[in-house]
């Protein structure tokens, strides 16, 4: 029931700080429960919310090495060894099919590694793969225009598997596991704005940037105009 809460309250809401924090208070009443099974339900929900908040950060918010830290940050303080390979050390383990894809952005390639030994006698360890796409245009295979929505979302499965690690080991969980996700951004212009991306106007004003299309407005933000003043397009 308290996940169910959790993930129920959950908001997306956006700060220009780059954190969501939940406004939601939890109070428990009655019998049938116990306070070890509340703290392992608010753990997992937690988990899921971390995960939630990466996927709606801005694309121009979370390039690939600032996901990469995300997701060790998302583990701190807990049993869990982060390591985050850069640019560099990718290309001296031969990981070509990541550099392909990343290098066209201009903003560098990374892979985190995330490793949770719960169970340090055995030696079954779960393996999670997640893909870390933060923004996939398509490339030079350029996605049609319906597609452009949800671009910055290809990164939810490395952000789901971080989440997983971060749950198993914020619960004690007696299993080891790893994390490994490979993260870049697939297109072809480094700072060229796409959709999912925010930014602050002259106003003051942020603004989510949903279709390029609609950019022409982007250009005539501004303070209210005065009276003899009019925005055309």
């Amino acid at each position: 029931a308290l996940e169910g809460i959790c993930g129920g309250g959950y908001k997306q809401k956006f700060a220009l700080s780059g954190r969501w924090e939940p406004e939601m208070a939890c109070y428990a009443g009655g019998e049938g429960w116990q306070e070890a099974d509340l703290r392992t339900a608010g753990e997992l929900a937690r988990s899921v919310i971390e995960a939630r908040n990466l996927v709606n950060r801005p694309v121009n918010m979370l390039v690939p090495e600032q996901f990469a830290q995300a997701l060790a940050d998302m583990v701190s303080g807990l049993p869990v060894q982060a390591r985050i390979y850069r640019r560099d050390e990718l290309a001296e383990k031969g990981l070509g099919g990541l550099l392909t894809v990343g290098d066209s952005s201009g903003h560098p390639p990374a892979l985190a590694v995330l490793r949770y030994n719960g169970a340090p006698e055995s030696k079954e360890v779960l393996g999670l793969v997640g893909k870390g796409v933060t923004v996939d245009t398509g490339g030079y295979s350029l996605k049609a225009r319906d597609s452009m929505a949800g671009i910055k979302g290809d990164m939810a499965g490395g952000a789901a598997v971080a989440a997983a690690v971060r749950a198993l080991a914020a619960v004690g969980a007696k299993v080891n596991a790893v994390a490994v996700v490979p993260t870049c951004e697939n297109r072809i212009a480094r700072e060229s704005a796409v959709p999912g991306d925010v930014i602050r106007a002259f106003s003051g004003q942020t603004i989510e940037v949903l279709h390029r299309v609609g950019l022409g407005s982007v250009l005539k933000s501004r303070p209210q105009p005065p009276p003899t003043m009019r925005n055309a397009t």
